[in-house]
């Protein structure tokens, strides 16, 4: 199937360090050092400077109605490290794109057609909170070949300019991609990967796989029988401390057609056993999770339905078609809340 107040860190008190539970001490101290380094290095955001202009709550809400989230199919959220580009995908029949909002000069700018997508399937974007790089899952064909094929991870580095990001051309992540499906990129502040895959030494079907630097190649492990089972798990990501996962699934005991999950890293590095998100889960999918880059929001997507008075008359056609095909129409919407108030 396959990602408080503003983005600044507010004296990294919210950074999600407060709720990493017990790991080894190296590890937290580490996490904290490239924590604070790259909360230090990013502008505070407002929480104003949200698209759609409000700041996040503490229940999950639409996130920039009738701007980002429509009565399209709006999934895959992700803010860039220093808070002024968002990016997500658009979905549906006609195909899939990723879409970009600029903020350059305080103000959003409207959402445009990634420079690099709009040809081929490219979905699911997640921004490196290190910077400099968009992560992101295509069908496009890899170098060398002239058809689509499997989805593959793929990243596009970005400069800054005045006028907003200056995109440059695409590269597949070729060490982590097979020639099966690869889905759903997410990034530590460390440089952790966690990806969906269906790969040899799974748990079954699609699981979730992390994958560290070592020198000049990659070491790539699956998540292991606290997160992944015989069923499905995808879309996950890391929190930037490296943490916790947040991901989808679908299991006995659902509150809906797939519910997310959390599982917090254990003292030995690995992740304990998953619990549901039951203050985000609905009767619903809700999938595609997503940190911002210093862990104080959690972005979600969700097919949940907004409530409808069936018993209401409508003036005209046009009020109900507009009503119809607004955002909680089921389609997928974008949904936000305050990391912190997600803990359970």
């Amino acid at each position: 199937m396959s990602g408080s107040q503003g983005h600044g860190c507010d004296g990294c008190r919210t950074c999600g360090l407060c709720v990493c539970g017990k790991m080894r001490s190296t590890f937290v101290v580490s996490v904290m050092l490239v924590t604070l380094l790259g909360c230090a290095s990013s502008p505070t955001l407002p929480p104003t400077k949200y698209p759609g202009g409000a700041p996040p709550s503490a229940s999950p809400k639409l996130f920039a109605p009738g701007l980002i989230s429509t009565g399209l199919s709006e999934r895959d959220s992700t803010l860039s490290p220093d808070g002024d580009c968002f990016a997500y995908t658009l979905q549906g029949a006609a195909g899939t794109a990723i879409v970009v909002m600029e903020c350059p000069d305080g103000v959003w700018d409207a959402p445009e057609m990634a420079p690099f997508s709009g040809r081929f399937a490219d979905s699911e974007p997640c921004f490196d909170p290190r910077g400099d790089r968009l992560w992101f899952a295509s069908r496009r064909p890899l170098p060398g070949e002239d058809n689509a094929g499997d989805a593959n991870l793929w990243f596009v580095s970005y400069i800054k300019t005045a006028a907003g990001r200056a995109w440059g051309s695409p590269q597949p992540a070729t060490e982590l991609n097979t020639d099966k499906d690869e889905f759903y990129p997410s990034v530590s502040l460390e440089g952790e990967v966690v990806f969906t895959a269906e790969r040899e030494g799974g748990q079954g079907g699609e699981d979730l796989w992390l994958a560290t630097r070592n020198d000049d190649r990659w070491n790539i492990i699956n998540a292991g029988p606290g997160v992944n089972t015989p069923g499905a798990e995808f879309n996950c990501c890391i929190r930037p401390d490296g943490g916790a996962l947040i991901f989808s699934s679908v299991r006995p005991g659902d509150q809906g057609r797939g519910d997310l999950y959390i599982s917090r890293r254990q003292p030995d590095g690995s992740f304990g056993t998953a619990r549901p998100l039951k203050k985000l889960n609905s009767t619903s999918l809700d999938y595609c999770p997503s940190y911002s880059p210093c862990g104080t929001v959690l972005w979600f997507t969700s097919r949940r339905r907004a409530s409808f008075d069936r018993e209401q008359r409508w003036p005209s056609l046009a009020a109900l078609r507009a009503a119809m095909l607004s955002a909680g129409n089921g389609q997928g919407d974008v949904y936000w809340v305050r990391a912190d108030a997600i803990e359970e």
